[in-house]
């Protein structure tokens, strides 16, 4: 009888002990959508180097000065845009869910 209530007892204890809930909290994205320019003309900057803090991705621009960088987890960030012959240039921006930013920066010369 001792035997069987032991028995028992570990049983109750490991079908409590693994019904723990565990939450797995799923990471929130958005996308960054932007365009590179000359400061004063207008004119769009190609092949500049986009980078993010907190680090993202680093990604270049087209030939029109543009960059998307998708899937970027929500929060706050710094988005910078560098070329040689330029000044770089930064923008803060705030990445929301399911939602594109839009971030615009300027290049200037030295």
């Amino acid at each position: 009888m001792k035997k069987i209530t032991a028995i028992f007892l570990l049983f109750i204890s490991v079908t409590f002990l693994s019904c723990s809930e565990s939450t797995v909290t799923p990471k929130l994205h958005g996308n960054v959508a932007g365009v590179v320019l000359v400061d004063g003309s207008g004119d769009p900057v190609s092949n500049a180097l986009i980078s993010t803090k907190p680090p993202t991705s680093s990604i270049v621009t087209d030939n029109q000065g543009r960059f998307t960088i998708d899937g970027v987890p929500v929060g706050n960030y710094q988005v910078t845009a560098q070329k040689s012959g330029y000044n770089k240039g930064t923008v803060n921006i705030s990445v929301r869910e399911d939602e594109t930013t839009e971030a615009l920066i300027f290049l200037t010369k030295p």
